[in-house]
Parts: C-alpha cells; sequence; structure tokens
C-alpha cells in the first residue's frame, strides 16, 4: 500500500506533467485541423459508415499502415465535431498520460522513485514526446507508448514477484494487442525483443 506522501508526490508530478504539456501546446490549442488531419478524416469518411460494423472493410482499404490514424481521427471527429479546441486539449491530455506512463517502468526497472520521478519528468519535456504539436492525426503512437509502456511495467512487475496468473497473461496480452492495433509500424521495434 503507497503511503501518503508517494500519493502525494504523484498527484504533484501529474500535475506538473500536465501543467507542462498545455504550456508547451498553448499556441496550438485554438489551431483547427491540419491538412493531414482533413485528409484523414475524409478518408474515414469516405470509407466508415458505422465505426464498429465496418471495421474489416476499413482494415482492408486503408491498410495497416494508416488504419489506427484514420479511425483516431475518425473517432475524435465523432465526439468533438467543429469544436477544434477540444481535439487540442484531448490531444495534449494524451501527451501528458504517455509521460506519466514513463514512471512504473522506470520504477519497476530500477526501484527509485527519484529517478523514476526525474525519468518522467524529462521524458514528459522532451520533444520527441510532443509529436506534431498542431496536428491530432499523431495521437496513435502517443496511445501506443501508453499501452507498451503498461505492458513492461505489469511484464516487470510479474516476473519480480513470480506472478505470471492467467490473469496477469491476459491484462499483458491485451496490452500487447492494443499497442499492435494503435499503431502497427510504430509497434514493429518491439517484435525484435
Amino acid at each position: 500500500m503507497p503511503s501518503k506522501k508517494n500519493v502525494l508526490l504523484f498527484i504533484t508530478l501529474t500535475i506538473i506533467v500536465v501543467i507542462l504539456q498545455f504550456i508547451i501546446a498553448r499556441k496550438h490549442i485554438l489551431y483547427g485541423l491540419t491538412s493531414d488531419d482533413w485528409y484523414l478524416l475524409a478518408w474515414y469518411k469516405q470509407v466508415v459508415e458505422n465505426p464498429l460494423l465496418d471495421m474489416t472493410k476499413a482494415w482492408k482499404e486503408i491498410g495497416a499502415h494508416n488504419f489506427a490514424r484514420v479511425y483516431y481521427v475518425g473517432t475524435l471527429f465523432g465526439i468533438f465535431q467543429y469544436n477544434f479546441p477540444l481535439y487540442h486539449i484531448f490531444h495534449t491530455l494524451l501527451k501528458a498520460l504517455a509521460g506519466l506512463s514513463v514512471f512504473p517502468v522506470i520504477y519497476a526497472l530500477f526501484r527509485k522513485r527519484f529517478l523514476a520521478y526525474l525519468a518522467t519528468f524529462l521524458f514528459s519535456i522532451h520533444f520527441s514526446t510532443f509529436a506534431n504539436l498542431d496536428g491530432i492525426y499523431s495521437g496513435s503512437p502517443i496511445l501506443v507508448i501508453v499501452s507498451m509502456n503498461l505492458f513492461l511495467a505489469i511484464y516487470l512487475w510479474a516476473a519480480r514477484k513470480h506472478n505470471f496468473s492467467l490473469k496477469i497473461m491476459f491484462i499483458l496480452l491485451m496490452l500487447l494487442l492494443a499497442a499492435s492495433f494503435f499503431d502497427i509500424a510504430r509497434f514493429y521495434p518491439f517484435l525484435l525483443l
């Protein structure tokens, strides 16, 4: 059971990471969709009528490389319609979540809280985690980062505790499949491991 001090530190880190992400993205929040976003949205509208029933048809027509991006932009359009600041706010929150997902991996690897806090902070402000600030379509690789970090953290925890129960294996399988579904091209390097 985590102590109140550790919970308070993690909440403080979460607040800092979210605020930093919004400071970095502040100029882009009022942007509309980029030409790449509109292209993917038009592709989604052309191929998909029902998001759940047309998934296999869309996979065949769009292809594995672009499927996740097209569905990501299309799903966000289904939720937010033409309210463009909400796209960017959601995207910024997703980047903050990706930054925070580094914490359990580093902590599970090294068992040093300060190192995990520092790594999370540095990952959150590093330029590579920002992806494309003005485009929405780069959200699917962020989902890959989150699912792979959770996969690695749970795997390391289970290996340390020698607890590879059926439930843990199912969770690991779902996270691995989610990572491959969110963006198959970003998932390829993991297959080499």
